[in-house]
C-alpha cells in the first residue's frame, strides 16, 4: 500500500492531540510501543494496514481519516511541539 507518509504522519499527530493522548497513551491503547508511534509521527516508518486500523480504532476515527489529505487543514500549521 502506497500512501503519502507526510499526510499520514500529520493526521496521526492531529488526531492524537485532538483526542488528548500522549504518544504513550496511544501506544497503550493500541498495543504498540511509544517508540513506534514516534516513528510513525516523524514518517520514519509507515505501519501495515492492521496497525493503522488499530490506531484508528484507538482514536475513535475512521481508518480513511488517517490516510486522506484533509485539504482544508493547513498541514504546515500543526503544532508539532513536544513530539
Amino acid at each position: 500500500m502506497s500512501i503519502n507518509r507526510s499526510i499520514f504522519a500529520c493526521n496521526l499527530i492531529r488526531y492524537r492531540k485532538q483526542k488528548g493522548f500522549s504518544q504513550a497513551d496511544l501506544a497503550k491503547a493500541t498495543g504498540l510501543s511509544s517508540r513506534m508511534i514516534g516513528h510513525y509521527e516523524i514518517s520514519n516508518t509507515i505501519p501495515p494496514i492492521e496497525k493503522i486500523e488499530s490506531i484508528a480504532k484507538a482514536l475513535d476515527i475512521k481508518l480513511a481519516q488517517l490516510l486522506e489529505d484533509a485539504g482544508n487543514v493547513n498541514q504546515g500549521a500543526l503544532d508539532l511541539a513536544g513530539i
